[in-house]
């Protein structure tokens, strides 16, 4: 039971290994090499320190917890960079109603993760990409 709860977190932690690893491996150079990172964004958040008199007193209240993970990605030089990836709760957003593209590829999750779902689908496209570009492509 214990390594069936685990089984997703190793394939997507061996995805990413295979991932650096086929990327580092095909002519390891500033412009071939490229990262991804993924980072959380509390955008509803205040600050919990501020700048204030002395004897005045900062009150703050419940703190939010609305939150988007974006991921960035772009080779080691810098001439490259890839669109952001997004993930959001919302399936379909209302700011979203009349927009018909995004420069960022958006995708929903109840908990607002990077699963390993999400992360294959970005590791797809990143690949279609580099194939058009006819620049190296992710091994297997």
């Amino acid at each position: 039971m214990l390594q069936q709860e685990r089984q997703p977190v190793l394939s997507k932690l061996q995805l990413m290994i295979g991932f650096l690893v086929c990327l580092t491996s095909l002519r390891a150079t500033k412009r071939t090499t490229s990262l991804m990172d993924e980072t959380g964004m509390f955008y509803k958040l205040l600050p919990d320190r501020t700048l204030c008199f002395r004897d005045e007193k900062c009150h703050s209240g419940k703190r939010a917890k609305d939150c988007l993970t974006a991921a960035v990605c772009c080779n080691m030089s810098g001439t490259e960079k890839w669109p952001l990836f997004v993930i959001g709760k919302a399936q379909n957003p209302r700011c979203f109603k009349n927009v018909k593209s995004l420069p960022v590829m958006y995708k929903a999750n109840k908990r607002v993760w990077m699963t390993g779902e999400l992360f294959t689908e970005w590791v797809v496209e990143f690949d279609k990409k580099m194939k058009r570009m006819k620049s190296f492509a992710l091994c297997g």
